[in-house]
């Protein structure tokens, strides 16, 4: 548990999870509005802010809607520290 009050966030099959929608790095750090380093960061297994969590969530869930890759909630991919 964290010290410092901050709650840190690591996204489990992240990778996978674009992977599986068609999406390379760039094009989901687009559509989360994020850059490609914290993708890369967060595909990696480091810790990230909640709301960048959730940014990619709802970039994921955009191609969910458009018929492509399944429905995502923060909750079920977020596992907190």
């Amino acid at each position: 548990m964290a010290t410092d009050n901050k709650i840190t966030y690591i996204f489990k099959d992240l990778k996978k999870l674009r992977e599986d929608a068609g999406l390379s790095r760039a094009v989901l750090a687009r559509r989360a509005e994020l850059d490609r380093g914290t993708i890369k960061r967060l595909e990696e297994g480091h810790s990230g802010r909640k709301e960048n969590l959730i940014r990619v969530c709802n970039a994921l869930n955009e191609l969910y809607y458009q018929g492509k890759g399944s429905p995502l909630s923060h909750e079920e991919y977020v596992i907190s520290e």
